[in-house]
């Protein structure tokens, strides 16, 4: 392989009106390598990709308006070059020449009373593979739409409960062979929970939790079933 090189930078401003309202600016230059695997797999791999260079920006403003309650708008927008993926029915990792993302995002949290804390948002994304000469417009399985709500409540014997709604639509897909004909997922409906509680000060933590609480179906995928109902129990050990 051919050494390859690049160069990344990061810049944001931000600039407080009044006391209340935050805006900020941002843009971004990101390169990302690609990995062992997509190099070299025996069955996927192709020794001469290119490395991914993405380019972003972001505008958006947080407003406080009051003690409890605050919210905040950002709007997006990326332009990555020589994206990696594997797109069927060419089983080889590639490089794709453009994609670009843009979209909003909406999100707001309240404070009830001091132990209970509601947090929602909504990121609603738009996507585009630009010059597609295979006749797709549209990146697969990118959601347009994305909703969370949760909730969070911390007793004072230290226990702290976390309840999670996650709404996600608009993912699309195509056919493996020309024509490509465009179909789309299910709409995805997920409420996840998780209890924890501190044993020995903040030192030592317990959790337990429930992912996908009620089993749904779903997919994210065309054909690759996601888990159901998953438990799980920990310990989180703070040095």
């Amino acid at each position: 392989r051919d050494d390859q090189q690049g160069n990344e930078f990061n810049l944001g401003i931000s600039k407080e009106f009044g006391n209340k309202t935050t805006a900020h600016i941002a843009a971004a230059r990101k390169i990302r390598f690609p990995a062992i695997q997509q190099l070299y797999d025996v069955s996927s791999g192709d020794p001469g990709l290119d490395l991914e260079k993405a380019l972003s920006y972001e505008a958006g403003l947080t407003h406080n308006f009051n003690e409890k309650t605050s919210g905040g708008l950002t709007l997006f927008h990326s332009t990555v070059e020589n994206y990696i993926e594997k797109i069927d029915p060419n089983p080889l990792y590639q490089n794709i020449q453009k994609y670009k993302f843009k979209g909003i995002e909406l999100s707001a949290k309240h404070r009830c009373n001091r132990p209970l804390l509601l947090k929602t948002a909504l990121t609603l994304m738009d996507s585009e593979e630009v010059d597609s000469t295979v006749g797709r417009d549209e990146l697969q399985f990118r959601p347009k739409t994305k909703f969370s709500f949760s909730t969070t409540y911390n007793a004072k014997n230290g226990l702290e409960a976390y309840c999670e709604f996650l709404h996600i639509d608009g993912q699309h897909f195509y056919s493996r062979k020309a024509p490509y004909l465009k179909a789309s997922l299910n709409e995805i409906n997920l409420t996840n929970i998780r209890l924890s509680k501190p044993i020995r000060k903040d030192s030592l933590h317990i959790y337990l939790g429930i992912d996908n609480l009620f089993d749904r179906n779903y997919e994210t995928s065309y054909g690759v079933p996601a888990p159901g109902r998953f438990c799980y129990l920990g310990m989180q050990a703070s040095l």
